[in-house]
């Protein structure tokens, strides 16, 4: 991935967030687009915002890819501009170069021919918060990885959003919970919860590279038919205690013991440090998705 395009490690860094599938999609946009770092966090940015507003209908006249997203993204930009006519007009023309749908294009096209309300009587500024301001996962906290039991996971409040702003109502009094960057994993997260971890080094098999604390993202929502080999997954034997294994090695216990005698409980989506040194790429965020080695 990146091989041959120039500054790939800056480049590409920003898509590490993402699925293996839409790093590869916008690892080829940014390749044959020639996007700078700027440009090429811009995407991220576009591509996650695209998933995350269901609630808006205009993003369904753009279709999930990096050339629509990032027209999504100013066409959003264009309805927002309303004191600078032409600054709204260049802002649409961007959305049209990068527009690869029908349907995009008009929507773009739309907003240079609506006209703005002469009779306004007041104004009050309407600001749309970037994923930086806004853009977050609230996930309660299970229980630390060393200890965690069958009870704690199970246990954990599930994440309660509603409305365009995810307002959370909380079910337990007294219950941690973290905020998070909405990564892409997460988007597609449907029961998360968090899994304190005193030292990432508990989590070298599976991609960790450094010590120090962070938090391990799990979905609770699994399906068995699609175990990933290079998945990491919370099983039990007991109901009591749990391990943390392999998908390859799920499905070696399963053959072993026998579906019945096992029970997934949840599968890791990611596991995340507090921000390291700038010059330490790739150490902030282990994604994990790496197969142990063979013993």
């Amino acid at each position: 991935l990146g091989a041959g395009l120039p500054g790939a490690e800056k480049l590409l860094y920003p898509l590490r967030v993402m699925t293996a599938e839409d790093r590869q999609t916008c690892a080829e946009y940014i390749a044959a687009e020639e996007l700078d770092e700027k440009q090429s966090e811009q995407l991220v940015r576009a591509m996650r915002e695209h998933a995350r507003r269901t609630y808006d209908d205009d993003r369904l006249m753009f279709d999930y890819n990096p050339g629509d997203c990032l027209a999504y993204k100013y066409y959003r930009d264009a309805l927002e501009e309303t004191r600078n006519e032409e600054k709204r007009r260049q802002i649409v023309q961007k959305g049209l170069d990068r527009a690869t749908s029908d349907r995009g294009r008009e929507a773009l096209e739309q907003i240079l021919v609506e006209k703005e309300d002469d009779e306004t009587k007041g104004r009050i500024p309407v600001v749309e918060l970037d994923d930086e301001e806004f853009d977050t996962c609230l996930l309660s906290i299970a229980g630390g990885l060393q200890d965690l039991t069958v009870q704690d996971l199970k246990g954990a409040s599930a994440t309660n959003r509603k409305g365009a702003f995810g307002i959370v109502t909380v079910g337990k009094a007294e219950e941690d919970w973290i905020s998070l960057p909405m990564f892409q994993p997460f988007v597609a997260g449907f029961d998360m919860v968090a899994i304190n971890v005193d030292n990432m080094l508990d989590l070298e098999a599976f991609g960790a590279k450094t010590g120090g604390p962070g938090v391990l993202v799990v979905d609770r929502r699994v399906d068995k038919s699609q175990i990933d080999p290079e998945g990491l997954y919370a099983i039990t034997f007991d109901d009591k205690d749990i391990s943390f294994v392999s998908g390859t090695e799920l499905l070696s216990q399963v053959e072993i013991v026998g579906q019945g005698k096992l029970t997934v409980l949840a599968k890791g989506l990611m596991a995340v440090k507090p921000p390291g040194k700038k010059s330490e790429w790739g150490d902030a965020t282990a994604v994990i998705n790496q197969q142990p080695p063979s013993a």
